[in-house]
């Protein structure tokens, strides 16, 4: 098949990490794929590249942009005539849902949203007006569904969803060293919806523990105020945005998030993969992530941070070889539920029924 990807924009994030696996493992099914971008890309396209996937640049730099774009848009899908055109996040969706006009019958709309909430009302308002437009909607979390679903933005009958997928051959499970301090690390973009003040609030209750954040946002100095008033400079460090996260992962000793909401958090994934027990707020995605009755995750309320601290303590009083036992079934979980081919094996029957029904 021939099958466009079109997406907001290529930086450093979930969906867009997201993106470049799936084309990546489309395009070795022996699939012809091609990512659109919106805005130009900065990062992650270099894999793409390598592997010989067309990348195009709308070249939309601010909303004043969009006319253009939408007339580049429509002269590339009339000009490339795909079978699917995928679309990810909520200006691509949006977009191409608009230049549906210009496409032929049987290209089929498929349109993803990535987060349990793409923005405020006015987003979801625009997803009503615009739903006719497409054939199919996915969400990446059963969360995430019921959101759409019971807020009326997308019909029930219109809405799927379809996890995330995990690239394991990027991820392993190593001896970990002994240290003096309880390693924790959390990752994720410095912004208040990512709620890190909370994972400083716990660990002022936890003096024998150490915590990394990997991630960039505004939300910096607050954090790095909050830091130093309260005498935790000597126990966390801001890293910033690292392309490494994966050696942060072997280099700690549990993962954390404190999200308010979630679509997935892929990153609760990757920990997962690398053998880490995790201690995440019961925010969309990762309650599915983990699992229930599971021994190597903890799902704690949202902004509940005597909860949160409990849940931190539990996982430290894990002995080594707890930990390694509960490490390698969190692994095995990613295996089964996340796997790239696994997913990617479920777009292709998607895409297959969608142009079945349309043709």
């Amino acid at each position: 098949m021939k099958i466009d990807y079109v997406i907001t924009g290529m930086n450093v994030g979930g969906a867009e990490m997201q993106v470049v696996e799936l084309l990546l493992e489309l395009k070795r099914c022996g699939h012809s794929v091609r990512l659109i971008s919106l805005t130009p890309p900065v990062d992650l396209i270099d894999r793409l590249i390598r592997n010989n996937i067309p990348v195009v640049s709308l070249g939309m730099k601010s909303k004043l942009g969009l006319p253009f774009a939408a007339f580049k848009l429509a002269r590339l899908m009339r000009q490339n005539s795909p079978d699917i055109v995928h679309s990810h996040m909520f200006h691509a969706n949006i977009l191409v849902r608009l230049v549906r006009i210009f496409l032929v019958d049987s290209t089929s709309i498929i349109c993803t949203a990535h987060s349990i909430r793409e923005g405020g009302s006015a987003r979801d308002w625009l997803y009503r007006l615009t739903n006719k437009l497409s054939d199919l909607n996915t969400v990446v979390s059963d969360a995430a569904r019921l959101r759409f679903i019971n807020d009326k933005v997308f019909p029930s009958e219109k809405t799927l969803t379809v996890y995330n997928c995990i690239n394991i051959d990027h991820f392993r499970i190593i001896d970990r060293q002994s240290r003096k301090r309880f390693r924790w690390v959390t990752v994720g973009r410095l912004v208040k919806v990512k709620n890190q003040l909370l994972i400083l609030q716990a660990m002022m209750k936890l003096p024998l523990s150490e915590l990394i954040i990997i991630g960039e946002g505004e939300e910096r100095l607050s954090l790095q105020t909050f830091i130093d008033q309260n005498s935790l400079s000597e126990r966390v460090t801001l890293l910033g945005k690292k392309d490494n996260v994966v050696d942060y992962y072997h280099d700690s000793d549990a993962f954390v998030l404190a999200s308010d909401y979630e679509g997935f958090a892929l990153v609760v994934a990757e920990a997962m993969a690398c053998g880490l027990p995790v201690v995440a707020t019961n925010c969309g995605g990762p309650a599915e992530i983990i699992g229930n009755g599971q021994d190597f995750g903890i799902t704690i309320s949202v902004n509940d941070v005597h909860h949160l601290t409990a849940a931190m303590q539990q996982i430290e009083s894990l002995d080594v070889e707890q930990r390694r036992g509960s490490g390698y079934r969190a692994r095995e979980r990613v295996i089964e539920k996340f796997s790239t081919k696994k997913i990617v094996s479920q777009w292709e029957d998607i895409y297959l029924r969608i142009q079945k029904n349309r043709i």
